[in-house]
């Protein structure tokens, strides 16, 4: 069962993440690594059974690239990408409930916890105690705690697991992926030459009024390898 008792957690000054449906109040705060509950364990990749049941859309435990993407991330980690005020969801600071459920900034999490435990995270911490003040901490506060973490706590998140994962999803969309997607369409578009496009519109003509794309690459692909 997801955890839903408060972690501890030394409160700082309040923050906004903006996303592309919308602002999300939240509070800047730290809390010890091992308190951040993630969808999967940071070590094995195996789902963790206390993250909501649907709510995290990446599947770590069988994507060897995201897997990749962590392990990379906690050797080499850098501290300016995960300490600042960012407003964005998809930088900075992961967004996690109050009871310490990461809905936003999973991997950074896993790659943090990752980076403790290999001993790779002195130089986010010297970075996190240089720039405590910043997110309204006290630089003397990260003594006391084991292997501090920089979160934004979201003040009221949803408790409903597919509100809840509606809002993950939210807070790792990028502003630019959308543009990012049509720019990148149009760009693969005017690589093709009038003669392919003429090409490949006398073969959809030669099936029926409903032929796909799929259907006449089938009937002849050799014309669409060419």
């Amino acid at each position: 069962a997801a955890p839903t008792q408060p972690v501890p957690t030394v409160q700082g000054k309040p923050a906004t993440v903006h996303t592309p449906s919308g602002e999300q109040a939240a509070t800047y705060g730290l809390v010890e690594a091992e308190s951040l509950q993630t969808s999967h364990n940071p070590f094995t990749f195996g789902k963790s059974s206390k993250y909501p049941e649907g709510v995290q859309e990446r599947q770590y435990h069988t994507n060897k690239n995201a897997q990749i993407e962590v392990e990379r991330m906690a050797e080499n980690l850098k501290p300016e990408m995960l300490v600042n005020t960012d407003p964005t969801a998809v930088n900075g600071p992961p967004q996690v409930t109050p009871s310490g459920i990461v809905l936003g900034g999973n991997a950074r999490s896993m790659a943090l916890r990752r980076a403790y435990r290999q001993g790779g995270a002195e130089g986010y911490r010297q970075y996190l105690k240089e720039h405590a003040q910043e997110f309204g901490l006290d630089p003397a506060q990260l003594d006391a705690l084991n292997n501090p973490v920089l979160v934004r706590q979201l003040t009221k998140p949803p408790v409903a697991p597919e509100a809840m994962r509606q809002l993950g999803r939210d807070l790792n969309r990028n502003f630019t992926k959308a543009l990012s997607e049509v720019e990148a369409a149009v760009s693969a578009g005017k690589s093709i030459s009038l003669e392919s496009a003429q090409r490949i519109s006398a073969e959809l003509a030669k099936g029926t009024e409903t032929a796909t794309l799929r259907e006449a690459m089938g009937a002849n692909p050799t014309v669409f390898r060419d």
